[in-house]
């Protein structure tokens, strides 16, 4: 039996090649729903990634997506507030990956961004010197209160998937 051996390129093209279909997908799509599937199918992509490269392995994607954030937060990768908000997201997912075609599955998965907090970047501290940092920070926090849960979800998706992919290039392996 041979043993497979992790290439990075390959796998740095395969993400990069996911990424391009979904935001290719994004763009063409024009219903909220089917919006909203993509997005929590590639937030929960991005954990499969993340799993694969700390495991240096195809087949870490076949592990079970809570099972991949409770690793990811006990090796710090995700903080406990964002573990938890990864599971939240996961929820989503198996709401529509499941339950798609039923009419509630809009309001629960709102019902269920409602629970979550939205968590800014360091935006209560001012960075003297980058005037432009400190007004698009006011701005977040001003116009993120406001946001319908589509926004939220977006913001919480993207926020997730930046600090993922961020903590675990700097794992040691």
């Amino acid at each position: 039996m041979s043993q497979e051996v992790f290439d990075p390129v390959a796998f740095g093209d395969r993400v990069h090649e996911r990424y391009e279909e979904y935001q290719g997908e994004l763009i063409n799509t024009k219903d909220k729903k089917a919006e909203i599937f993509l997005q929590v199918s590639y937030f929960q992509s991005c954990l499969q990634d993340s799993m694969e490269l700390m495991l240096q392995t195809e087949k870490a994607r076949r592990i079970p997506p809570k099972t991949i954030v409770n690793i990811l937060a006990a090796r710090g990768v995700l903080s406990e507030q964002d573990a938890k908000d990864a599971v939240k997201i996961i929820k989503i997912r198996n709401l529509f990956a499941h339950g798609y075609h039923e009419k509630s599955i809009e309001s629960q998965a709102e019902k269920i961004i409602g629970t979550i907090k939205l968590q800014f970047p360091e935006n209560k501290i001012k960075n003297k010197g980058d005037e432009l940092l400190n007004i698009w920070n006011e701005k977040l926090i001003n116009e993120g209160e406001e946001w319908d849960w589509y926004q939220r979800l977006d913001y919480i998706c993207f926020n997730l998937i930046f600090e993922l992919e961020t903590n675990v290039l700097f794992l040691e392996y």
